[in-house]
């Protein structure tokens, strides 16, 4: 979940521009530049994207998901280990009565099951990666779309990402709209769940 926060406020990085366009493309500097306020005038919004990203239903069952995936390539990788330290005991204990033919036989066993066993534990580690970065991509496009109704007739040009150690170092809490965004956001999911379950099955 942490992983998923820190890359989306990466890609939310680009605010950082949209900051110096608006503070310099005034002609103003320091207290003579206007502020934006939230209510009713705001130019620029903001959202914590921890806390959206946390908080978001959707998010919480995808999370779930792919953690019940890790534990189940755990399991898997955990029995593979097992096995492979049961063979290099097995042939250990037996070295001494093997031929050399046995033992060259052995240890290319054991060398397999070890490739496999690096093999997949990569695999795993890529699965794991992809499945985060399917519902990264998933959140950021469904953040963009929700944006679009949310900001509908109201005075917003930008909605920008911020999250602790990022990249906005002010933010007027007048302008943080974090807290309509996620019941809007968890509204909105609760209702496609309801319709979908509510759907006839084929």
């Amino acid at each position: 979940m942490k992983n998923l926060s820190l890359i989306l406020n990466g890609v939310l990085i680009v605010a950082v521009g949209v900051l110096y366009y608006l503070h310099f493309s005034s002609g103003k500097g320091g207290n003579d530049t206007p502020l934006s306020n939230a209510n009713p005038d705001a130019k620029v919004l903001y959202i914590n994207t921890d806390s959206v990203v946390m908080a978001y239903n959707f998010t919480k069952d995808k999370s779930a998901f792919i953690d019940e995936n890790n534990k189940q390539r755990e399991q898997l990788l955990r029995s593979k280990q097992g096995a492979y330290e049961n063979a290099i005991r097995k042939f250990q204990s037996e070295l001494p009565i093997m031929t050399e033919r046995e033992k060259m036989a052995k240890q290319e066993q054991i060398m397999k099951q070890e490739n496999e066993l690096m093999q997949l534990q990569q695999q795993f580690q890529q699965d794991a990666m992809m499945e985060e970065q399917a519902l990264l991509l998933s959140i950021i496009d469904t953040l963009e779309n929700f944006m679009v109704d949310f900001t509908r007739g109201k005075p917003v040009d930008y909605v920008l990402g911020y999250q602790k150690n990022g990249t906005i170092f002010y933010r007027n809490p007048a302008n943080d709209v974090t807290a309509d965004v996620i019941e809007q956001l968890n509204a909105r999911y609760k209702s496609v769940n309801e319709n979908a379950a509510a759907a006839p099955k084929p």
